[in-house]
């Protein structure tokens, strides 16, 4: 017989390894809402909650902090900031340089940080309209420099009319209407305003009738240019907007009018004086448009359209497509669904908002404020054009003035989007943190990992993030379609500064701390990640992360370590 030697290995050989490790990729595209669960793409997600697709990852949006507050005039009387009107750049020395909020009282100059606003222009007066109620404030506005190279800022909103601003003054316009069939026209009633190749055009509320000054006039006799009986679905004038783009023969701006009830207009040349090139190149149908007039915006060489359909761009509608069809959508077919079922339920509330917004890199449609006090933003990247949605900004109207995004809150405020944290006050309270975690959460698509007859159990995910400081952020699987939510249970790494706060004087920061308690970081991105159990047992996996950041924070992947068992 012979005898053999024995080695550890078969001493104390154990089980084989069953667990398998799987990477998963953030789903930088963002948000897609067309498909089924079962089809999934690993690169999309389901939902994504204030973490919008960028260069390497999702990164955690922008927060807000204080710019100015306190747009009333008394307590009780101001109904929130409507408009952002900005002026040239953010150049606090130069005279023309100026930021403008208007609420449902007035006109304010919002420019100088922390300072007591201003109200340049009081709606309650009579010959400014004097009408303060809840349609004020809710406006257009269009800049307009003149051959001189004097700017001038044209604002209008539905409760009181048309304005304009030159030389430090807010005052009603001196434009008058030509006589013609129809009533004359009326600036006290006008509702929408904006320029066409050096042109004026503005139309009254409740109207199909636009009317237009010569090229380079600001003042005298309008002219009247008749839409009724062009809108086949009938409707009053919801907006007209100016789309620069190649059609063929080189740049060109065209001119496009939308009806309320979804008709949308293309015209070229001058303006309709200028019979030999004044004509209309398509007719188009979108949808019902929602309440107000700041559903358009231009975006590099597409015009951009929100209505029933969902976000429709100019450049689908010349190439054919039905907006009707959401599946043929080029730019917002990901999220049309959710889009869709936001306006049938809202989309009579004031408050929706195309605007292109360059500092965030990105295009943003802004819903009204909801019945429970919400707001919700869907935002599309520029980087790849994906979707997510902001959560928790108060942003009842936003523009870009200077290198910064600037909101109006329903509280009478106006902040900028520069901070690392949300709300950040301009005066703290005593012993209390400055600013608040912006809370962020993501649903990935549900994947098989390769086996999709098998159960799985997750037993570990490990989040990666680059970030100036870790995240608190909990991530765990969801199995065969479970679409709830996860709750964030593991601790904040953010210091509460009861008392002692250390900051340099003057200095305004976005989260103070204690001296010879907190920790204090470099500003250098790092790398961070936790290892997390996981519980439950499915065929199908999908993670859910929901999580806290006090710095720029970006979602780099998961590490998913599995195992599986039997089909049944």
């Amino acid at each position: 017989m012979a005898v053999g030697a024995f080695t550890p290995k078969d001493i104390y050989g154990g089980s084989p390894q069953t667990a398998q490790a799987q990477r998963v990729i953030a789903p930088v595209m963002g948000i897609d809402a067309r498909n089924m669960l079962s089809i999934g793409d690993p690169m999309y997600s389901i939902y994504s909650v204030n973490l919008v697709p960028s260069n390497y990852g999702l990164k955690v949006r922008t927060g807000y902090r204080e710019h100015n507050v306190g747009f009333e005039t008394a307590p009780g009387l101001g109904q929130g900031v409507r408009t952002l009107i900005p002026s040239g750049g953010s150049d606090e020395d130069v005279a023309d340089d100026k930021l403008f909020a208007v609420t449902n009282e007035g006109i304010w100059d919002a420019t100088t940080y922390n300072t007591t606003p201003t109200l340049l222009l009081d709606f309650s007066e009579v010959a400014n309209g004097g009408v303060t109620n809840e349609t004020a404030g809710w406006g257009v506005y269009t800049q307009y420099s003149t051959d001189a190279g004097t700017n001038i800022l044209f604002y209008a909103d539905s409760a009181n009319g048309l304005f304009w601003y030159s030389g430090g003054i807010w005052e009603r316009t001196t434009i008058t209407g030509v006589s013609t069939s129809t009533d004359d026209l009326d600036t006290d009633n006008v509702v929408f305003v904006t320029s066409h190749k050096s042109a004026i055009w503005m139309f009254e509320a409740g109207s199909s009738v636009a009317w237009y000054l010569p090229e380079g006039s600001i003042t005298g006799e309008a002219v009247p240019f008749f839409f009724g009986s062009k809108f086949i679905h009938g409707g009053d004038l919801g907006g007209l907007f100016s789309w620069t783009i190649d059609g063929g023969v080189g740049i060109d701006d065209y001119f496009v009018a939308v009806g309320r009830a979804g008709d949308v207009i293309v015209y070229n040349g001058t303006s309709p004086a200028d019979v030999d090139t004044w004509a209309s190149r398509g007719q188009y149908f979108i949808g019902v448009v929602p309440k107000g007039n700041r559903f358009g915006s231009q975006q590099g060489g597409n015009l951009y359209l929100l209505s029933g359909y969902g976000l429709l761009s100019m450049g689908d509608l010349i190439q054919g497509v039905d907006g009707k069809d959401a599946q043929l959508l080029t730019d917002a077919v990901k999220i049309a669904p959710i889009i869709r079922a936001d306006m049938r339920k809202y989309r009579t509330l004031d408050g929706w908002t195309v605007q292109y917004v360059p500092s965030q890199g990105a295009l943003g449609i802004l819903g009204p404020q909801q019945p429970d006090g919400t707001f919700r933003q869907y935002i599309q990247s520029v980087t790849n054009s994906g979707w997510g949605i902001w959560g928790d900004v108060p942003a009842v109207c936003v523009t870009e003035w200077g290198d910064a995004a600037y909101i109006g809150t329903p509280d009478n405020r106006v902040c900028v989007m520069n901070s690392s944290v949300d709300n950040v006050k301009i005066t703290p309270d005593e012993g209390v943190r400055n600013g608040e975690e912006i809370e962020f959460s993501l649903l990935s698509t549900y994947q098989d990992y390769g086996a999709p007859a098998q159960f799985k159990r997750a037993k570990y995910i490990r989040g990666e993030y680059v970030a100036t400081q870790n995240p608190s952020q909990t991530s765990k699987a969801l199995y065969d379609y479970d679409l709830n939510t996860i709750v964030n249970t593991s601790t904040a790494q953010v210091n509460t500064a009861p008392d002692g706060l250390w900051q340099e004087a003057g200095v305004v920061l976005d989260v103070v701390s204690l001296w010879d308690q907190a920790i204090w970081f470099t500003g250098i991105p790092e790398g961070y990640n936790a290892i997390l159990g996981g519980a439950g047992m499915g065929r199908m996996v999908a993670i859910a992360t929901k999580g806290r950041a006090v710095s720029e924070t970006t979602l780099i992947s998961w590490d998913v370590i599995w195992d599986s068992g039997g089909p049944l």
